[in-house]
């Protein structure tokens, strides 16, 4: 809403619910802003001050919050394989919960999972869904990735599932391939 005598407002945000709140942008003549370059999953926290003639309003507006969301990647064109039970893999990622990728026996370390994008993706987090068959969750797992299939970089998460719902974030990739 507009502020009665101001001439612009100054933006503020934290990413923590009453934390200290650093200004991100001065001279805002009008009544909205778009943020940018945020990191899909923070919640982040915002208030506005406005600014007069006489200076910047002494206390800020009410603080409200805003949670980007990251883009879910279409699997069209997208190739999996395993190490084991190769045949089935493509299950994993055909978005029919009544469908699953079994590695056909007991987990053991060493085994993968691969999926081909088709060409390169930008991503931060993967989701590992065995909701339908509960027990069979990673126990560990490493995340690499790589451009051509062939030359893997270091791991970009390592960690230990605990539920049907594996969530494994890490620093934003761009790749061709996943592999866990």
């Amino acid at each position: 809403n507009v502020s009665l005598g101001a001439t612009s407002y100054n933006v503020k945000r934290t990413t923590f619910f009453g934390g200290k709140f650093t200004t991100i942008v001065t001279g805002v003549s009008a009544t909205n802003y778009t943020d940018t370059g945020l990191t899909p999953d923070i919640t982040y926290f915002y208030v506005v001050s406005a600014v007069s003639a006489v200076g910047e309003s002494f206390t800020d507006s009410a603080q409200v919050s805003a949670t980007p969301v990251g883009i879910l990647l279409s699997r069209n064109g997208w190739t999996a394989s395993a190490s084991v039970n190769s045949g089935n893999a493509k299950n994993a990622i055909d978005g029919n919960a009544s469908t699953r990728w079994v590695n056909a026996g007991f987990q053991t370390s060493g085994q993968w999972f691969q999926v081909d994008m088709g060409s390169a993706q930008s991503f931060y987090k993967l989701v590992l869904d065995a909701t339908a068959s509960p027990n069979d969750y990673p126990r560990g797992y490493q995340v690499q990735v790589s451009g051509d299939g062939i030359n893997w970089g270091s791991p970009a998460a390592i960690g230990d599932g605990s539920s049907a719902i594996t969530t494994i974030t890490f620093a934003s990739q761009t790749a061709r391939y996943i592999r866990i």
